[in-house]
């Protein structure tokens, strides 16, 4: 347990988030897109906290970490598609909307399983144990995505 590298940078990016965040709250107009902004930007200073917590405390495994990093992914994926969702003002953009949020769910889960099947396959042979089984699906998954 001490203040490594790994702890004060994700301190950093923490309390970057959340300054973000605070202006963000401040200056907000109250529509859709910048309340996922906001929301983005909150879950990611958490994020940053937590990954602090985590790597003040030695590493050790923490069961709701990826959680809080699908999360984070989440918002911000969303954020970006609302984006496109109001670039989109013409039939054609919207064909094109609709299937880009198609595909999107399709890589998503198509990920997902295929880090469950990976994650599956190796703990077979015993080259991963299942206290980290959880972690290597939702970490395979995020890398195909």
């Amino acid at each position: 347990m001490s203040l490594n590298v790994g702890v004060w940078s994700y301190l950093v990016a923490s309390a970057a988030y959340f300054l973000f965040s605070l202006l963000l709250l401040v200056s907000w107009r109250g529509r859709f897109q910048g309340g996922l902004l906001v929301a983005a930007s909150v879950v990611t200073g958490l994020w940053g906290a937590a990954f602090a917590y985590h790597a003040f405390l030695g590493y050790p495994s923490l069961w709701w970490l990826p959680i809080l990093d699908v999360a984070r992914y989440a918002l911000w994926l969303f954020f970006l598609v609302g984006l496109l969702n109001v670039g989109a003002s013409s039939e054609g953009g919207q064909r094109l909307l609709s299937f880009v949020k198609l595909r999107a769910i399709v890589v998503a889960i198509s990920s997902v399983c295929f880090g469950f099947l990976v994650v599956h396959f190796l703990s077979m042979f015993g080259v991963i144990t299942a206290d980290i089984e959880i972690y290597s699906i939702f970490y395979i998954g995020l890398s195909v995505i």
